[in-house]
């Protein structure tokens, strides 16, 4: 079992589940983020396996994974899952705390570190999505090497299109999860999927974004972050090194990472190269400046 503990605890609009995994040392807890829109944190599962030391919090968003599912599109805003992230800090009481945003969850930690939680002793970016226009942008890029005819199924949007789950596939062994076999976790998460809820904030695919969070723009927060970021991105992630260092322009203090042969899920696909840097990273701020 990668935790030691769960429950369902209250947040606003419903109970989400949290769970803890102890962490032999005594440094501050990571805090994990998942993305989605939808998704849940078992994708960042194997985040036990190497970070043995550490304890870690993981937690699933509302009507997404483990968590309740009130089904409520008032509910699907940044606004409140910035929420739930408040919710959980307080449940685990923390101190001081590193936090982890993957993809989605880099949003909502982007926002949340832009309050500036004296208790935040660092802020680490996983393929982050930013920018919505950019994120599109980037993966129209994607797009248009794909191979025919994949790159015309795909860029026509239908997913309805009988090829379009077979395109699909491809486009996500480049620049989602480059193996030839996927993790049981993997398989265990994409069956928790919310597809409702990714469909009405961000769209039909990663590369075709038309909901509610195309329009989303965090960089003017990113100045306003006052603890150690840091970003980190795959070579071929659908987060680009290029839009990853111009993000890293706007930080206080902090710096961004690539992790060569790797995509969207550096964590599954380079785990030596993805938790040595992240554990130097976290080491670097475990104490208080």
């Amino acid at each position: 079992m990668y935790f030691d503990q769960q429950q369902h605890i209250p947040a606003p609009g419903g109970q989400i589940w949290t769970a803890i995994k102890h962490g032999a040392d005594q440094h501050p807890p990571l805090v994990l983020v998942h993305g989605g829109p939808g998704s849940n944190h078992l994708y960042l599962s194997n985040f036990s396996e190497h970070l043995k030391d550490r304890t870690l919090i993981y937690y699933d968003q509302l009507d997404s994974g483990y968590s309740a599912r009130p089904h409520d599109p008032a509910h699907w805003t940044l606004e409140r899952a910035c929420a739930e992230l408040a919710a959980v800090i307080e449940f685990h009481a923390l101190e001081r705390f590193h936090l982890l945003g993957s993809s989605w969850g880099g949003s909502i930690a982007t926002a949340y570190a832009s309050t500036r939680d004296q208790r935040l002793a660092s802020l680490v970016l996983a393929g982050p999505l930013i920018n919505g226009a950019d994120w599109n942008a980037d993966n129209h890029q994607h797009l248009q090497r794909l191979p025919s005819p994949w790159r015309e199924v795909l860029l026509a949007g239908d997913s309805r299109h009988p090829q379009f789950a077979a395109a699909l596939q491809v486009f996500n062994r480049r620049h989602m999860l480059r193996l030839d076999e996927e993790p049981a976790f993997i398989a265990e998460s994409d069956s928790l999927h919310n597809p409702q809820l990714f469909r009405h904030m961000w769209g039909v695919a990663d590369f075709f974004g038309d909901g509610a969070l195309a329009q989303l723009d965090l960089v003017p927060l990113l100045p306003r972050i006052l603890c150690p970021a840091y970003f980190v991105v795959g070579e071929h992630d659908e987060c680009t090194p290029d839009s990853m260092r111009r993000y890293v322009r706007h930080l206080k203090q902090g710096s961004g990472h690539v992790v060569p042969d790797a995509s969207h899920l550096a964590h599954i696909e380079q785990p030596g190269q993805f938790f040595g840097w992240l554990e130097e990273v976290l080491a670097r701020h475990d104490a208080p400046a």
